[in-house]
């Protein structure tokens, strides 16, 4: 039995994204002062064992959920993997995705930590099983929740992204001229989403305009 298909999204582990801006050199605190020099940030270092897609299931010294547990979450889907996080003390729940080339999880998308809404330890029980199933794609469909985007025009036109072609208007009309953009910087929550099953689409006003760039997302259930 298999109920997750293939996932097209590769997630980025939130602990890893920097987000960097302009240089603020120096400011003027009044007419006729001298300016005052303003340092720059040190860009913390962050430890990778902190991040909760480090420990994979793919890993050699992955620590696995006890074997009766482990078979009946096989039984869901075959790609379907519980591994123990050592940092954080918890379980998660994983499942094989081979479009995950990211270095800290390659070709695992982590699914959900076992914990509970106020995250104290879970059990591996009944609950687990009922969330695996409840983030199926298959048995619900999914949505796109668009994370991060950047997109550059070659033209003048007006960008709108919708859910389905011609849909709902998931943006305003973003204008734009010739060889300018805009990054949307990350959210977590998720800019905006489609409808469930219904795919991304981005439309561009003015005939042979292109527009480029990229953008991150997850697949979320339709319940989510």
């Amino acid at each position: 039995m298999a109920i997750y298909e293939d996932l097209y999204s590769e997630p980025t582990p939130v602990q890893h994204q920097h987000i960097t801006g302009g240089r603020l050199k120096q400011i003027h605190t009044q007419k006729g002062a001298a300016p005052m020099a303003v340092p720059l940030a040190k860009k913390q270092k962050i430890d990778p064992n902190t991040s909760w897609s480090f420990f994979h299931p793919g890993r050699v010294d992955a620590r696995f959920a006890p074997d009766d547990f482990r078979k009946r979450v096989k039984a869901l889907d075959d790609k379907l993997e519980v591994a123990w996080h050592p940092v954080h003390e918890r379980w998660c729940v994983w499942v094989k995705n081979p479009h995950v080339t990211h270095w800290m999880c390659p070709g695992w998308q982590l699914l959900f930590p076992v914990k509970h809404s106020d995250g104290t330890y879970c059990p591996l029980d009944e609950r687990v099983l009922a969330e695996i199933i409840n983030r199926s794609p298959r048995k619900h469909g999914h949505k796109i929740r668009v994370r991060s985007l950047v997109l550059v025009s070659g033209g003048t036109t007006n960008v709108t992204f919708q859910s389905g072609a011609g849909g709902t208007a998931l943006t305003g009309a973003i204008p734009l001229v010739a060889n300018t953009g805009f990054s949307s910087g990350i959210d977590d929550e998720g800019h905006f989403e489609t409808a469930s099953a219904t795919l991304l689409n981005v439309n561009v006003s003015g005939a042979g305009v292109s527009v480029f760039g990229w953008l991150t997302y997850y697949e979320v259930p339709a319940s989510a």
